[in-house]
């Protein structure tokens, strides 16, 4: 009860903001509403690379990992590389805004949770950007 009123009078003194268009942001993670209806969930995916798949079967595994199994069991990803998601990862990873790092770990989360709970994952890892990417994205 202590840390609710704690949390609630933090959160009054000192209000989250969007990270994309500075408006006030939900409680506890740094982006408003719109901008996270804004998001591009990925909803059918390969399960081993986490690409977006079309036309295929509901989570199935793409040809490159059937051609090249990757040295993994399966990955996930959240949303597509698309604006708005590209501009909060660039930020993150390239202008140090590291209060992004919680609105991933916290949108990860919340998704991880709607999962089976049998499936939990044994280690969350980011994605290392290829040189080309980290020369385009500065």
């Amino acid at each position: 009860m202590v840390y609710k009123w704690l949390n609630n009078s933090l959160n009054k003194l000192f209000p989250y903001f969007c990270a994309l268009c500075g408006e006030p942001a939900q409680a506890h993670i740094a982006i408003c509403k719109e901008c996270h209806n804004k998001l591009k969930y990925i909803d059918n995916k390969c399960t081993q690379c986490a690409i977006p798949l079309t036309g295929t079967a509901k989570n199935s595994i793409c040809g490159q990992c059937i051609m090249h199994a990757p040295h993994f069991d399966q990955s996930t990803s959240l949303f597509t590389y698309n604006t708005p998601a590209r501009q909060l990862i660039s930020r993150l990873k390239f202008h140090k805004k590291l209060s992004l790092a919680h609105l991933f770990g916290t949108l990860l989360a919340q998704f991880i949770e709607q999962q089976n709970r049998e499936n939990l994952p044994d280690c969350i890892a980011p994605r290392p950007c290829s040189p080309v990417t980290q020369a385009t994205a500065r």
